[in-house]
């Protein structure tokens, strides 16, 4: 089932080229969720009574196991990326929503997986 949770950037991590990935702490353990997942992020506050703020969806690239915090990583390629670059740092809170798709490989023998840059990111997840 998805959930909404708070959240504080734990760490932000330069890979230079304008690439980061952001270690989220929530304000509970995430839910369970499976690789190849995705979520939103919002940076504006959250109020429950109202609507979703702005968000973009990007692949959840921590292991399913890892419940305690979530990272993503993403390249600045537009305005919201662009703000993310701008305003996360560690500290800052946001709202995440998840999980969400169904980008899931069942099965657990031998794969190959193929992907182009920030793409490969729900890869990561399949440890």
């Amino acid at each position: 089932m998805t959930q909404k949770l708070h959240c504080v950037v734990e760490r932000v991590v330069d890979h230079g080229e304008r690439v980061y990935t952001l270690a989220l702490r929530p304000e509970r353990l995430v839910p369970r969720f499976r690789a190849g997942q995705f979520l939103h992020l919002a940076l504006d506050p959250y109020d429950p009574t109202g609507f979703w703020p702005e968000s973009r969806v990007f692949s959840i690239a921590s292991p399913p196991a890892q419940r305690d915090s979530v990272r993503i990583t993403y390249a600045v390629h537009g305005k919201f990326t662009a703000r993310m670059e701008a305003d996360l740092v560690e500290g800052r809170r946001v709202w995440i929503k998840m999980p969400y798709g169904d980008f899931v490989i069942a099965n657990r023998g031998d794969v190959a997986l193929f992907a182009y840059s920030t793409e490969s990111t729900a890869f990561t997840a399949l440890r």
